[in-house]
């Protein structure tokens, strides 16, 4: 009787799992950029008589989901290594098209590379997905050996667009993913004074943690020796005031038993 209500209860709980709505914002804006910078390679084609191009064009879109809120620094240098990427595999899907054995081996070693890249300078991403997908679509294409620069300058143009696409917001707020990642510290800075004294201290404590090693790693990206601004230099001082007060309240409230007043949470 026990085991069957165990089993109820684990299937329910998947259950519950698998309907649960995630509560983080629709990242709306970076959907719609990847739409663009993916439809409009293959609008421009068609308009100028040549679908089967702006198709092939296209793939040069996928670079556009390996944007993540990073400094715009960092991000140019990985967008247009992700574009470059795009270009050789499918320059190479082209050429080894006509050879299956060479399709396997070159297969392997484009998803093994792509992976230990990312994994090892833990770059946050699809990884290799999209750098096969890619290879595999242009092995599968009409095996034409002669068309492999035009087919790799077409996926490169487009990446391009997307590199454009992804480093636009530069123009309009140069500090924008620094300022979001300094506005998540003082966030979880304030569940961290909210639970002193209760049950979800420990859990805060090591989410301030991880917050606050990414907010020094992306500043750290940000860091530009010859161009500092001066909302960079509050975004510094702010951030490892932040760091102060994280320590302060692990030396005097880890054991508190009593609950600090709201309004410290509020002020921060």
């Amino acid at each position: 009787m026990m085991n069957n209500s165990q089993s109820n209860n684990s299937v329910l709980s998947i259950i519950k799992q698998a309907l649960q709505v995630n509560k983080k914002p629709f990242p709306w804006l970076k959907a719609f950029s990847a739409g663009v910078a993916a439809a409009l390679p293959v609008i421009i084609g068609l308009a100028f008589g040549h679908l089967q191009y702006g198709l092939i064009a296209g793939l040069g879109g996928f670079a556009y989901l390996y944007v993540f809120n990073v400094p715009y620094a960092q991000r140019a240098k990985k967008i247009f290594s992700v574009v470059l990427a795009l270009t050789l595999v499918t320059y190479l899907g082209t050429i080894s098209a006509p050879y299956p054995l060479a399709v396997a081996i070159l297969m392997g070693i484009i998803g093994a590379t792509a992976i230990f890249v990312f994994g090892a300078l833990k770059i946050a991403g699809p990884s290799a997905i999209f750098f096969v997908l890619v290879f595999a679509m242009t092995t599968g294409m009409p095996v034409n050996p002669d068309e492999a620069f035009l087919r790799a300058g077409l996926v490169f143009l487009s990446g391009c667009l997307s590199w454009v696409i992804a480093m636009f917001g530069w123009f309009i707020n140069p500090e924008g993913p620094e300022t979001g990642m300094v506005t998540r510290v003082f966030l979880q800075l304030a569940n961290l004074l909210d639970s002193v004294g209760t049950v979800r201290f420990t859990e805060n404590k090591h989410k301030m943690m991880d917050v606050l090693n990414e907010s020094g790693e992306t500043l750290s990206a940000s860091y530009i020796p010859w161009r500092t601004t001066d909302m960079f230099n509050r975004l510094y001082l702010l951030n490892r005031y932040a760091h102060q007060m994280f320590i302060t309240i692990v030396e005097h409230f880890s054991n508190a038993e009593t609950p600090l007043p709201k309004e410290l949470g509020q002020a921060t």
